[in-house]
């Protein structure tokens, strides 16, 4: 089943076949021992199609080993059909009904241990929560309010996984093919087997279980290296955060990406932009316009423009060279603008992790530099 972002063409293992959701009708399930699913290219034209096969489904879990269902969650979409009440959730073959909750959740704590926490660490947010569950479903992580971002549970002999949005599905996949699908084909392990413990196995797992979690939070960082866009503007937001640094959204939407809080009334107008090639003129005027809008809107304030810049992304950052043109540079260093390069950023994460990073001399080194962040 389709489970592979747009313009990822998977090189499936032998006995692995690899379709469109427009292909699954053509399909008798009941032939497959996993079935992996993608929710989020489900669309409302194609449910109906897909919702014909439930009955094929329930066989396909209640085969003779039972069978697998793994799905990476979306958000409710409703048939496209006027005279359909179904939804893509339809598909499962659950007794009870799913209500589905469109509401951003950042974070998460996982509930449930098991070989499926390694891709549950991957998260990192989605737009969506499960309100609420079919009695059955056991949730594998939670939100800030306690409400399933994915769950799990038995049908028959079979077993279904619902997985949380998961931006890297390539490495998430890669895991399920590589440590889980493996292990599927023998008999199905006893409930009782997670309360034997060999030796120091508990220890370890839960040191496993810590290292593979702090190694994923060390990875989210990365993106600063090579992101653009609402991505490399998401990462450097946690960044700051991270850095203990006080930041807050404009007044309006359109206006610079956010505000850094340097000071008793002094305003750090902050925009974030990646590049391919160095930072011009073009994007300091930008930043510029938004001081100036800042300031006549709140003239109680002190402005100070602030750039947090990914140039020449797509190079390795020890191969880079100056984040600007010389004439960008003389026209921030004119007008007492700050430019951070994410590389410098990286750094200073680098350093808040080994304890050795100070919030105050870096919100005095924002204030305090005109051009380019040493």
């Amino acid at each position: 089943m389709e489970g592979y972002e747009d313009g990822f063409v998977a090189i499936a293992p032998e006995g692995t076949e690899v379709i469109r959701w427009t292909d699954l009708e053509k399909r008798t399930l009941y032939d497959y021992n996993v079935i992996i699913g993608n929710f989020e290219t489900l669309n409302s034209y194609m449910i109906d199609r897909v919702a014909s096969k439930r009955s094929q489904m329930l066989e396909f879990l209640n085969a003779e080993q039972g069978g697998l269902l793994i799905i990476f969650a979306a958000r409710f979409t409703a048939s496209s059909s006027s005279d359909s009440e179904l939804d893509n959730y339809h598909i499962l073959p659950l007794s009870g009904k799913f209500s589905v909750a469109d509401e951003t959740s950042q974070r998460q704590r996982i509930v449930t241990k098991g070989p499926f926490a390694p891709i549950l660490v991957m998260y990192e947010g989605q737009e969506f929560y499960f309100q609420s569950l079919p009695k059955t479903c056991h949730a594998l992580s939670v939100n800030r309010k306690g409400k399933a971002l994915s769950f799990e549970t038995s049908v028959g002999k079979g077993t279904i996984i619902a997985l949380p949005k998961i931006p890297n599905k390539r490495e998430a996949l890669s895991h399920i093919l590589d440590q889980i699908l493996p292990e599927f084909g023998g008999v199905p392990e006893p409930a009782w087997l997670n309360k034997i413990h060999f030796l120091d196995e508990q220890k370890l797992q839960k040191n496993a279980n810590e290292l593979i979690e702090t190694i994923h939070d060390y990875r989210k960082w990365k993106s600063l290296l090579y992101g653009t866009g609402g991505q490399l503007l998401a990462v450097t937001k946690r960044a700051m955060q991270k850095l203990g640094v006080s930041i807050r959204n404009p007044d309006h939407p359109e206006d610079h990406d956010f505000e850094i809080i340097l000071g008793e009334n002094l305003i750090g107008v902050t925009e974030v932009t990646g590049s391919t090639t160095r930072i011009d003129l073009d994007k300091l005027r930008q930043n510029l316009d938004h001081q100036l809008k800042m300031q006549q809107d709140h003239p109680e304030l002190t402005i100070k423009g602030i750039m947090i810049v990914n140039s020449e992304r797509e190079k390795e950052p020890g191969t880079r060279g100056p984040p600007c043109t010389d004439k960008a540079l003389k026209r921030a260093q004119d007008n007492h603008m700050c430019l951070v390069t994410t590389t410098k950023l990286f750094a200073l994460l680098e350093e808040s992790y080994q304890g050795t990073f100070s919030t105050e001399a870096f919100l005095q080194a924002l204030k305090s530099t005109e051009g380019i962040l040493k």
